[in-house]
């Protein structure tokens, strides 16, 4: 008696190791696809958040200028520059509201010596 396996009882082995490793390799498939879409809809999401963050800053900074806070309004564009630090229009508000205060730093120091000499 030999207690070994059969060639009939080999390939219905075979057959189910092959439908097993189908099988796990699907969900490996699965679980990578899955993975793939919430990376994509998480970097999405982190750029729109960023997008809109500068948007905020800068607008903050444009209002702030408007109701001449020029303190207020360096400090809005300082922090959308640092979150963008690519955007050169970051930049260039930043420098106009300096030269803003810059211009009228200037103008009163004229007017005060001007009186002064009066």
């Amino acid at each position: 008696m030999s207690t070994g396996k059969t060639a009939e009882e080999y390939k219905g082995c075979v057959r189910d190791v092959i439908c097993l490793s189908a099988s796990s390799s699907l969900y490996f498939t699965a679980y990578r696809i899955i993975r793939l879409l919430f990376l994509t809809i998480y970097f999405a999401f982190v750029f729109v958040v960023v997008i809109f963050l500068n948007f905020f800053f800068c607008r903050l900074g444009n209002d702030a200028f408007a109701k001449r806070d020029y303190k207020v309004a360096i400090e809005c564009y300082t922090k959308a520059i640092q979150r963008e630090p690519k955007n050169h229009i970051f930049y260039s508000n930043r420098r106009y509201v300096r030269s803003t205060i810059k211009i009228q730093y200037i103008n009163v120091k004229r007017a005060f010596f001007s009186f002064c000499i009066i």
